[in-house]
């Protein structure tokens, strides 16, 4: 019986997050913006915290930003707050997901290609099985 199967990867992190806390808007140590995001609401927090690869985010009354890839800390304007993950190291469990099937068409397609001897295996997975 013949499978395919497409994969998405997913990380899921199980440990508790640590937060160091700097005075001013989060910058890295070179003053650039390290993939900052604004969001008009407050949940950053749980944006960081589900991401591994957010470094900080700043809090506001109505907005916050996050930012990614590169270690941050307050840049010393004290109208904003920093909030870094500290020596965070992610634990991430990998995980799988099937997203495609080959079809029976396919399957027996390949079967028919392989029986006449000259077996090339080009499954193609039609734009409508992508999108599942």
């Amino acid at each position: 019986m013949l499978f395919a199967f497409f994969l998405i990867v997913s990380l899921h992190v199980g440990d508790t997050i640590q937060y160091d806390t700097s005075v001013g808007a989060c910058r890295t140590s070179s003053g650039g913006q390290a993939g900052r995001t604004f969001f008009r609401d407050t949940n950053c927090l749980a944006r960081c915290n589900a991401d591994v690869t957010c470094t900080g985010y700043v809090p506001g009354s109505t907005w916050c930003e996050t930012y990614y890839n590169e270690p941050v800390t307050g840049d010393g304007r004290v109208a904003f707050t920093c909030k870094s993950k500290g020596n965070y190291t992610p634990k991430a469990k990998v995980t799988t997901t099937p997203i495609a099937k080959v079809t029976t068409h396919q399957k027996q397609r390949l079967l028919h290609t392989k029986s006449k001897g000259n077996y090339t295996p080009k499954a193609k997975v039609t734009s409508h099985q992508k999108q599942r």
